[in-house]
């Protein structure tokens, strides 16, 4: 028994490997039929419950001799009851009536939801980049399947929709120096420059050529310059990923080749910070204005987003497969260590006043709240799949964290 479940176990795991090597082109296709669309959508719980309980209690089971006393061990039966019980879960019970039943007895008392929550597999309450007005006191809403930006008053709790079209961008910023919302629109290749209130004064830059995929904005507000910076989508594209924008001219006024998997502007340099979650090259410290990469982390695995902490000056990075955040000197970029987390950790916030550290996981479903001084989680809250970035605004004690599904309000000091 134990060397076939050794084997069923790397053949499941072998296929999670070869089903994200897939070209993403190819899975829109998959998603495209009706039929196959909703056995991938059902299936999103087989790999979550896979994801949960492989490889890291297997793999404890086989260092504590499982195998060897064949397979009769009660972490391996365990392992196997929990994969299967995710599989029977997803083929009989549909996504879309799982988390609305979570949502009423999983989530935590001190999350509410303010956007959303639509469970399909495209869903208008897509939230993956927040941007702060601190001006009008709003959160700006981008997602991937957002065509238009969405604005939340966070007093009034009032939605309304900016009509501003960005064509689902996932990421964006706000330069209150200039008040301007900044975004980019990836299907045409331009940065969006929208002015005010009504966001009437809008002003697109051309980002020559940028290669296809996401468009991280980074903003430089001391500076006066902006960075537009392209994933590359499976390496479709040629030439530089990276475009700076002078805020004042309105024209690119460099281009710098790299990798980008996500981009962090240091608060005061010219400095941009640029990390891969497909790839483990470590974290890049770029000088903008020179065009030159000036620091290199040591690899770490592949990572996610990034957060600067300016208190100690350092960029924390998540790591989601370790459930780790990772620390590194901001202008060497030597490590200097790390904070345990969250399994799947992918946002981060800080609370620098009560030196704390925010981290939602895409995974777990959960958001950690970590006191940077001890390290130590304080507590943690469940709010609901696949979340994303994570924002503090002027309210005390209140969190906003996006997801796929919702967007979400967490007093995240109770």
């Amino acid at each position: 028994m134990g060397p076939r479940r050794a084997l069923m176990a790397g053949a499941i795991c072998g296929v999670l490997v070869f089903v994200n090597c897939l070209p993403a082109r190819r899975w829109g296709r998959a998603f495209a039929r009706p039929f196959l669309g909703r056995v991938l959508n059902a299936g999103f719980l087989v790999l979550i419950g896979i994801e949960l309980f492989l490889p890291r209690p297997y793999l404890i089971w086989l260092r504590g001799g499982g195998e060897r006393r064949g397979g009769d061990g009660f972490l391996s039966r365990v392992v196997l009851v929990a994969m299967h019980g995710a599989a029977v879960l997803a083929l009989f019970v549909p996504f879309a009536v799982v988390m609305p039943w979570a949502e009423r007895h999983l989530r935590s008392g001190q999350a509410e939801i303010v956007f959303g929550s639509h469970y399909a597999r495209w869903s208008r309450f897509d939230v993956s980049d927040l941007a702060w007005d601190p001006l009008r006191r709003h959160l700006l809403l981008c997602g991937d399947q957002q065509d238009t930006v969405v604005e939340l008053n966070v007093d009034t709790r009032a939605l309304r929709d900016t009509g501003l079209e960005n064509h689902g961008n996932e990421f964006c910023e706000f330069d209150r120096k200039r008040d301007l919302f900044l975004t980019a629109d990836a299907s045409s290749g331009e940065l969006i420059a929208a002015k005010g209130a009504d966001m009437a004064d809008l002003k697109r830059v051309r980002l020559n050529d940028l290669p296809p995929g996401e468009i991280f904005v980074s903003l430089f507000d001391a500076a006066g310059l902006v960075v537009a910076a392209s994933e590359n989508e499976n390496g479709r594209g040629t030439g530089p990923e990276i475009r700076v924008i002078d805020l004042d001219r309105m024209e690119v006024v460099r281009e710098i080749d790299s990798d980008v998997g996500f981009s962090l502007a240091h608060p005061d340099l010219p400095i941009l910070y640029v990390n891969h979650f497909a790839k483990d090259f470590g974290i890049r410290a770029i000088d903008i204005e020179q065009g030159q990469v000036i620091a290199r982390s040591p690899f770490f695995g592949r990572s996610d987003r990034m957060v600067f902490d300016a208190a100690r000056n350092e960029v924390l990075a998540t790591a989601p497969v370790d459930g780790r955040i990772y620390r590194f000197d901001a202008t060497t970029l030597e490590p200097r260590g790390y904070y345990r987390t969250v399994f799947g950790a992918r946002g981060l916030a800080l609370d620098p006043v009560r030196n704390l550290l925010l981290v939602s996981s895409f995974v777990t479903n959960k958001l950690d709240i970590i006191d940077m001084g001890t390290g130590k989680s304080l507590r943690r809250y469940w709010l609901g799949p696949w979340l994303r970035d994570v924002r503090l605004t002027d309210e005390p004690g209140a969190a906003y964290v996006g997801s796929r599904y919702a967007l979400y309000r967490v007093r995240y000091l109770e």
